[in-house]
């Protein structure tokens, strides 16, 4: 169902398959949600920063809950504000390993050093995603991890924010630095899009001009060409973080884009997920599919392969209710887009979760996700 022009009241949002609040602010605020799906374990891992306060220099730890769909049953001290206001980075790039699926994790590596250089000492503050990161297709199955920096020019002023990516092509032993896009692009997420062979990487960044900025690179996100602005996906005023995923379209022979960010252009507000049947083609965006009203922030966007319909399967995890909780969502293509995919399948998915309340110490807490026969109506 489609969002109405902007100003006016939303429509109703979409039918999803499910609809359920996974982490609740109360004596800690929860924020930045990341999603990232395991295909062959059928295993969704879901995180979101654990702070004192909404702050981002109260973050104190990263926690997780982890699902399982069943297919067969169908922390920082220093503010990036202060840090932006006296121009001295204090943010250490590290990365922790999972060879469990999530279950356990290895102690923080730090490599600011390897994998930044002397860049490092030359930027105010910088940050990765927020979100999923990219494997890519290719030889290496190259690692692309988005990125922005803002970065002490000397004929500007203040700090000014560019995106960029990490890129590994070891499976995560070393680290190297791809180059910057454009200039006022921030926070961003990557897909691969194009027919198979040529392949390349799309990223979508963050903007504070009322749109939001694209670019291409046919080097594995070393280099990015043709930024420009898609001023059919608007930005409010300063901006929000929005997620993208690439997923195969009907004829399997080249990828499409899905998109998820709040829709009207004046406040976060009413989460809306847009479709791109020609990517990269900017003009190709559809106008979004609401898929929940109200207040709304960050996002991420994961491809479930396909759902009880038959059509693309996605899960999205978002903040909700001004930062009060991180809400998972199961929704098909065909729900969000009806007219672009027959309806083939009766049956629907309904899925059950605990209370999302965490453990003392954010430990990772499980869920489930099973299919079931429903009349498809909002969970």
């Amino acid at each position: 169902m489609l969002a109405g022009p902007p100003g006016e009241s939303p429509m109703a949002p979409c039918p999803v398959l499910q609809r359920e609040s996974l982490f609740q602010s109360g004596a800690h605020a929860y924020r930045i949600p990341a999603l990232l799906y395991l295909a062959r374990q059928k295993t969704l891992l879901a995180f979101a920063e654990k702070r004192a306060s909404k702050k981002d220099e109260h973050a104190e730890l990263i926690v997780l809950r982890r699902g399982d769909y069943d297919a067969a049953a169908h922390r920082v001290q220093v503010s990036e504000h202060h840090q932006l206001q006296t121009g001295v980075n204090m943010v250490r790039l590290c990365h922790v390993t999972s060879t469990d699926h999530g279950r356990t994790w290895s102690p923080a590596s730090d490599i600011t050093s390897s994998a930044i250089g002397p860049a490092h000492k030359e930027w105010a503050t910088f940050a990765v995603g927020p979100g999923h990161c990219l494997q890519l297709h290719n030889q290496t199955r190259s690692l692309v991890v988005p990125a922005y920096a803002y970065r002490n020019l000397p004929h500007l002023h203040a700090p000014s924010p560019a995106a960029f990516c990490f890129l590994s092509h070891d499976h995560g032993c070393t680290w190297q630095r791809g180059n910057f896009v454009a200039q006022d692009s921030l926070e961003c997420q990557v897909a691969e899009v194009g027919p198979r062979g040529h392949r390349v990487v799309y990223l979508n960044a963050r903007s504070s001009h009322g749109a939001r900025v694209q670019a291409l690179s046919a080097n594995a996100g070393l280099d990015f060409q043709g930024a420009q602005e898609a001023r059919k996906l608007p930005e409010p005023p300063r901006g929000c973080h929005g997620s993208v995923v690439a997923f195969p379209g009907p004829s399997c022979s080249a990828q499409w884009l899905l998109y998820t960010h709040p829709t009207d252009p004046q406040r976060r507000r009413n989460l809306g997920v847009y479709l791109n049947t020609r990517p990269p083609e900017p003009a190709a965006w559809s106008q979004p599919a609401l898929l929940a009203t109200g207040s709304c922030a960050y996002s991420d966007l994961q491809s479930m392969g396909r759902g009880p319909d038959g059509s693309a399967q996605f899960g999205c995890l978002y903040e909700a209710g001004d930062y009060a909780e991180i809400v998972f969502l199961l929704f098909t293509l065909k729900q969000a887009f009806p007219a672009q995919v027959p309806a083939p399948g009766a049956s629907h998915l309904l899925a059950t979760l605990p209370s999302p309340g965490l453990g003392a110490h954010g430990g990772a807490e499980d869920f489930s996700v099973s299919p079931e026969a429903s009349s498809g109506s909002p969970h």
